[in-house]
């Protein structure tokens, strides 16, 4: 109940997204990088490699699959809700598509719900960004 109350504070999240969250992830400090954890959760870009050549594929088909879905559902909401997070999402659907946009505010979205939940301290629009995007 606290954790869902806690996380409830973060625009975009209601209870279906808390309870996802709660029960496919149990806790944020199982991992031990924020890397790890967006891993999980796939949303980090999928890579194929070959010899000396990398290339980056979208997203990585490994995933929660719930736990991605609700992440990027609740990501449509906090971009519309958020100032900072329609800044963002602004700024990159002029040089992406929209589609591609939000999966990086999903991604945004995703590292604000690990500090909110680790912390357990409730979420401030404009006051939690820059620990965010420093991680």
């Amino acid at each position: 109940e606290p954790e869902q109350k806690i996380l409830k504070t973060v625009t975009g999240v209601a209870d279906i997204t808390s309870e996802t969250l709660i029960a496919e992830l149990i806790h944020p400090n199982r991992f031990d990088t924020d890397n790890q954890y967006l891993s999980y959760v796939g949303l980090i870009p999928s890579t194929a490699s070959s010899g000396e050549k990398e290339i980056s594929c979208g997203i990585t088909p490994r995933r929660r699959g719930k736990l991605r879905h609700v992440l990027i559902e609740a990501a449509w909401t906090a971009s519309s809700k958020d100032p900072e997070l329609a800044l963002v999402y602004a700024k990159l659907c002029t040089r992406m598509k929209k589609n591609q946009a939000i999966v990086r505010i999903a991604r945004k979205l995703a590292l604000r719900i690990k500090r909110v939940w680790t912390h357990m301290e409730p979420y401030r629009i404009n006051a939690n960004i820059e620990q965010t995007s420093q991680a």
